[in-house]
This record gives structure tokens, C-alpha cells and sequence, in this order.
């Protein structure tokens, strides 16, 4: 256990991070919730429409099973694009400085691990500190 960390978890007053990156910390929770909870207003939105459809069937049974099955499908692939940050959208925030001088914006970390999901182009960008993913680029 080291007990030279105080309570912020940092060794010495020089250490603690600049106004910059907690302003930049703080909006990229506040981008993040932003977007989650988007993608879970569509959704709930999404169910209201099917649960109403299946309800009272405006329409035949055909039209609206593949009319929600379609929504279903296109909901589904565009809420994995706004979970999470992009690139852009990653260092438009202040204290995470340029794509070629990279840092953490939660740590201050200048390590971050980049790996490659199965099968796909999509890299995820992960503090190799704090284990937070930052963003991702498609």
C-alpha cells in the first residue's frame, strides 16, 4: 500500500492535473451520459411505437411485423455508432492535446493502447492507465 497518495490519488501537489484536462474530464463524462442516454431514448421511444403497433394493429400483420423488424435492424446498427466517442469528438475536448501528442483526459495518462475489435476496422482506444475507453475509430 503506498501511502504517499492523498486522497485525489496523486503523489505531490505538482502532479495533479491542470484546470484544462479536469474541465476536459468533466465534459467528456458529461459527452458520454450524453450520448447513452440518446441511445436509450430512441430505444424506449422504438418500444413505445411496437408495443402500440402490436396493440391495436393499425396495420395488416404482414407490413407491420416487417415494418418493425426493419426499424428494429436500423435502431440497432445506429445506436453501436453514438455509444461511443469518436475520434473528433475525443480531441475537440481540452487537456487531450493532438492525435500525435495523445494523453488521457480522465488520468492524464500519455499511454494509450490501441487494439482492434474481431473481425472488424473498428479500433478502440483504451488509457493503458485508468483502462477507460476514450473513443473509438471506424
Amino acid at each position: 500500500m503506498n501511502l504517499n497518495k492523498n486522497v485525489t490519488g496523486f503523489k505531490s501537489p505538482s502532479d495533479k492535473p491542470s484546470q484544462n484536462q479536469e474541465n476536459g474530464a468533466k465534459l467528456f463524462k458529461q459527452k458520454i451520459l450524453q450520448k447513452r442516454k440518446t441511445v436509450l431514448i430512441l430505444w424506449s421511444c422504438y418500444l413505445i411505437v411496437a408495443l402500440f403497433c402490436l396493440i391495436f394493429k393499425p396495420f395488416s400483420q404482414e407490413n407491420l411485423l416487417g415494418g418493425l423488424g426493419v426499424g428494429f435492424l436500423t435502431l440497432f446498427a445506429f445506436s453501436g455508432f453514438m455509444w461511443n466517442m469518436t475520434e473528433r469528438q475525443y480531441y475537440s475536448l481540452p487537456g487531450t492535446g493532438s492525435p500525435s501528442q495523445h494523453r488521457c483526459v480522465l488520468c492524464g495518462n500519455k499511454g494509450i493502447y490501441r487494439s482492434t475489435i474481431y473481425k472488424t476496422n473498428t479500433v478502440r482506444h483504451i488509457c493503458s492507465k485508468c483502462r477507460t475507453e476514450l473513443f473509438r475509430r471506424y
